[in-house]
């Protein structure tokens, strides 16, 4: 009798995404496990070549990445952000000092017992958040003949608790405090915001995911924190088991992740068709003495998502074999705003 069963042939190209997909699964996955097997604060490039993951190092304000096809999350130029004036009408004392320096919100008040570092730091990394939502919520323009602030003109939005979100593995997003379990040497505080884009034009919610993350923990720049690459995988488990992605193949990931002492960075990451979880990590930025910076984690906070086909050929070539890539020799001018290395 002859078989009803469909041909899922390896030439059959109505299959590939649902081949992607299930290698997605199996990727993201297989990142996790090895996280709840091996934690520790921070993974440096051997171990992110056993989890299949490979880092490179990129200007985010370099012209040449953000016209190209590595780009996934296209920043606001800077003559966009300059449309936006002060609207001093609605700063409070408190936001205009933050606005302008950075304070030790613990040492505002006294202490009846002594306050962990790794809970400093975090509070640290929760300032320079703090700054940004004043930036965007502050700073306004007029369109349409009406005020809107540059996170009003943004169509990120964070992801509320009804959403098939939601229903999907969170595992770490949640944090290290939630029934992980993590060796002590990791840092007890860890927050996450997750954001997702809603195009009001054609009234669809596009795969991509944006991430604020807040670590108790200081980064290198040849390693990725416990925080960054949990958080990055899954999501990306989270997309893939949500009913309205089930034809997506692709699932772009942004993070801005702020860091102790006072320091951040910018990540961008996908998948590729090999399993591999290719990342783009920018310098990381010091906020301690200034916030020079803040401009450019406002224009990334506030970017728009490339349209999956427009890189949709450079998730059809396999990636070579996992490796970290230091590219830094194009970075040297910004090395007044690199954090010192340990």
């Amino acid at each position: 009798m002859a078989s009803s069963a469909v041909d899922l042939s390896p030439g059959d190209p109505a299959q590939e995404p649902v081949r992607l997909r299930d290698k997605y699964k199996q990727a993201a996955r297989s990142i996790i496990l090895a996280l709840e097997s091996r934690s520790k604060p921070a993974y440096a490039h051997t171990d992110l070549a056993q989890f299949r993951v490979s880092v490179q190092l990129f200007d985010p304000e370099d012209p040449k990445f953000t016209d190209s096809g590595a780009c996934l999350f296209l920043p606001l130029t800077q003559a966009q952000l300059n449309e936006y004036k002060l609207d001093k009408k609605v700063l409070t004392e408190d936001e205009d000092r933050y606005l302008h320096r950075f304070e030790d919100s613990f040492n505002e008040f006294p202490q009846t017992f002594p306050v962990p570092e790794d809970y400093q730091m975090w509070d640290r990394a929760r300032q320079i958040q703090f700054s940004l939502e004043i930036f965007e919520s502050c700073y306004k323009k007029e369109v349409d003949e009406d005020i809107i602030s540059i996170e009003e003109a943004s169509y990120w939005a964070n992801i509320r608790g009804e959403d098939s979100f939601y229903r999907s593995p969170q595992g770490m997003r949640l944090g290290l405090t939630l029934g992980h379990s993590m060796p002590a040497a990791l840092p007890r505080w860890y927050t996450v915001s997750t954001c997702q884009w809603f195009d009001e034009n054609l009234k669809i919610t596009h795969p991509h995911i944006k991430l604020v993350t807040l670590t108790g923990a200081e980064a290198k720049e040849n390693e990725l924190l416990h925080g960054e690459l949990g958080s990055i995988a899954n999501v990306i488990q989270c997309r893939l088991n949500q009913p309205e992605f089930e034809n997506a193949s692709i699932f772009p990931v942004l993070m801005l992740s702020l860091f102790g002492p006072r320091h951040g960075r910018l990540l961008q990451a996908k998948l590729d068709n090999s399993g591999t979880l290719n990342v783009w990590s920018s310098p990381i930025y010091n906020f301690v003495d200034n916030n020079k910076k803040m401009n450019l984690f406002v224009r990334y906070n506030n970017c728009k998502p490339r349209d999956c086909k427009e890189f949709e050929s450079a998730i059809v070539e396999d990636s070579p074999s996992p490796h970290v890539q230091h590219q830094a020799s194009h970075l040297e001018s910004n090395k007044e705003n690199l954090a010192p290395q340990r």
